[in-house]
C-alpha cells in the first residue's frame, strides 16, 4: 500500500530548491502501515539533500483518488509503486 506524508524541510544541496530555504513537500512510500512508512521518507529526503526533517502525519493512499490528483503528485505516487518512495516539493515557506 502507498501511503503518503507532509513534510517541512530544508534544503542543503537540493537542485530545485534554494539552499538554506525551508519547503514543504509531500512523500508517498510504499509500505505495509503507517509505521514503517517514516524510515523510508526520510532516508529518501536525506539522501537528496534536505536537512531539518519535521516529518508530518502518515495516512494510507485511496489507489482511486489517485486520478484526481495533479499530474506531479500522480508521476510521484507511481514512482513510489516501483522504487518504493518518491517525493514532490510543494512550496518555499
Amino acid at each position: 500500500m502507498i501511503h503518503v506524508l507532509r513534510v517541512t524541510a530544508t534544503a542543503a544541496e537540493v537542485d530545485e530548491a534554494d539552499s538554506g530555504a525551508r519547503h514543504s513537500l509531500v512523500v508517498f512510500v510504499k509500505s505495509a502501515d503507517a509505521e514503517s512508512s517514516y524510515a523510508p521518507a526520510e532516508a529518501l529526503l536525506r539522501q537528496a539533500g534536505w536537512t531539518d526533517l519535521d516529518l508530518g502525519a502518515c495516512k494510507p493512499v485511496n489507489p482511486e483518488a489517485v486520478e484526481r490528483l495533479d499530474e506531479s503528485l500522480q508521476n510521484a505516487y507511481r514512482e513510489a509503486e516501483t522504487r518504493g518512495a518518491a517525493a514532490v516539493v510543494l512550496a518555499s515557506k
